[in-house]
């Protein structure tokens, strides 16, 4: 009796067991890389995995040394993939289907553009009442520090309503020497070293004329 009653128990147990295991789906496999603009392979860079249905991250993988990536197991859905880096521009892939034990990968490698890194050096031109001065012109040019071969740059611009200006440059080190001028007055300079990327925030005062 006990053997016959210990068959019975290992079959119930088996037809439990049997649609418990059918139940778990398994996930999806998603693979793909990841390139600058030359077309070689960026290491360290996140790639998140964000649910399109829930808008919550779900996994996060690093690129390789060879710009490849791998999510082995991702639950079935549509995502959106988010690739960060530091040194580059992020970019986001909004609609990426997964199915259960299937593999998918991206048709051709991801590209990022590198940062921009560039400084703004803007301010202000007054008379020498104190009064901002629109409309009055200002150039900037590189100048060297000591004995510095430097490419000829020079931008110009006009003041705003306000008697302000800015200009967009490198972001790398450097000193330039600004030059206002207006009608009515004599020129004023000011010289400004930029450290890199950064603001710096400048006064021209202008004298009038004799």
């Amino acid at each position: 009796m006990k053997p016959l009653m210990t068959l019975l128990l290992l079959w119930s147990l088996a037809v439990i067991s049997v649609p418990a295991q059918q139940n778990r789906q398994k996930g999806g496999t998603l693979r793909g890389s990841v390139e600058n603009q030359e077309g070689k392979p960026v290491a360290e860079v996140k790639v998140r995995a964000i649910s399109r249905r829930t808008d919550e991250l779900v996994a996060e993988v690093t690129t390789t040394n060879e710009g490849s990536f791998s999510f082995p197991d991702l639950p079935e859905g549509r995502y959106a993939l988010v690739f960060y880096s530091p040194r580059y521009q992020q970019v986001t892939m909004r609609s990426i289907d997964v199915k259960p034990g299937q593999e998918k990968r991206l048709d051709q490698p991801v590209r990022l553009k590198p940062v921009e890194l560039y400084a703004v050096v803007g301010g202000a031109v007054f008379d020498h009442r104190g009064f901002l001065v629109p409309g009055a012109r200002v150039l900037i040019e590189r100048i060297p520090v000591q004995d510095e071969s430097v490419p000829a740059q020079k931008q110009d611009s006009l003041t705003n309503a306000s008697g302000e200006f800015a200009f967009r440059l490198p972001g790398t080190p450097a000193r330039y020497r600004l030059t206002a001028s207006a009608k009515g007055h004599q020129p004023g300079s000011i010289t400004v070293d930029v450290g890199g990327s950064e603001r710096r925030h400048v006064s021209i005062q202008l004298e009038p004329e004799p």
